[in-house]
């Protein structure tokens, strides 16, 4: 039982944080959105989340070959900052493909993730 509880209280913490990286993606802050230039290392830009369609299927394969992945197949929810493909996030509860080293991609999947509802 006091598994159980632990368990519960780390995912509870975990939500958190994926949504304070939420936030901090979006520029919000104490419930207001506040214009602001992106941190050295930042996103960068806006985030648009959608689901893959057959179109990305090169972008998203030049992505897994940077991380050393295979591509991610089925759903796949992308992650797109300035209109390229940043992260995807495969719905089957595979890994996510987004070790692209020319831009930051841990708050892309924790968007993904949260997103996918898999937190």
């Amino acid at each position: 039982m006091w598994q159980t509880q632990i368990v519960d209280s780390l995912a509870r913490e975990h939500v958190r944080d994926l949504r304070a990286a939420m936030r901090a993606a979006r520029g919000v802050r104490n419930g207001r959105h506040h214009e602001r230039p992106p941190a050295p290392g930042g996103v960068g830009g806006e985030v648009r989340i959608r689901l893959a369609t057959p179109a990305d299927a090169d972008a998203v394969r030049e992505l897994a070959e940077l991380d050393s992945r295979p591509a991610p197949t089925g759903d796949v929810l992308l992650a797109e900052v300035g209109g390229a493909v940043r992260a995807a996030l495969p719905l089957d509860g595979g890994p996510a493909v987004a070790a692209d080293p020319f831009s930051p991609s841990r708050p892309l999947v924790a968007l993904l993730a949260l997103r996918a509802g898999l937190v």
